[in-house]
């Protein structure tokens, strides 16, 4: 198994995340994620097909792995129909991100846009991240008006990432997954 190998040759103190470029059904990708779990994966990005929201619900309340979605999604979802993604995100049976790391260069989308509707669905149930190219202070203002809870300049420091994340609020949930 390739995590396993990779676990052993980055050690146990480095961040291991996997990506599975949405190629699994719901039920692929938690006996998947349940094999791979015992060698302390991050996070899996996209085991899901980018649009399937449900799909993506359902697998986060029964993973034993963080779940991340990549630019697959961007790429799949053009503005309006990212929208209606987002309405289906914010559906009570369906709350399908704990966290969004957003970019503000979105191809016809303003990520502070995407943002302010995020906050309007879902309130303050998700911690939203923006991860510009860029962080001047006056940008940082705009990224928090706009309903964003941390700004985060490209690239990433992993450490700051890592330790915003480990602050989100124990899941009931992940301790039966």
């Amino acid at each position: 198994m390739a995590a396993d190998r990779a676990r052993e040759i980055v050690g146990d103190d480095m961040l291991l995340m996997v990506d599975i470029n949405g190629n699994y059904t719901v039920d692929l990708a938690l006996e998947s994620l349940r094999r791979i779990e015992r060698y302390n994966i991050h996070w899996c990005e996209e085991p899901l097909p980018p649009t399937d929201v449900t799909g993506y619900g359902e697998l986060r309340a029964r993973s034993p792995v963080s779940l991340a979605a990549g630019a697959s999604a961007r790429r799949a979802l053009a503005d309006l129909e990212c929208l209606v993604v987002l309405d289906a995100f914010a559906t009570p049976t369906v709350e399908a991100a704990d966290v969004v790391l957003l970019d503000l260069g979105l191809p016809r989308l303003d990520g502070r846009d995407v943002a302010r509707r995020l906050r309007r669905l879902r309130g303050d149930s998700v911690l939203l991240i923006a991860v510009p190219g860029w962080g001047p202070e006056g940008d940082r203002g705009l990224t928090r008006e706009a309903g964003f809870d941390h700004h985060l300049t490209k690239p990433v420091d992993h450490e700051r990432l890592q330790a915003l994340l480990a602050r989100l609020p124990a899941d009931e949930a992940a301790e039966e997954r």
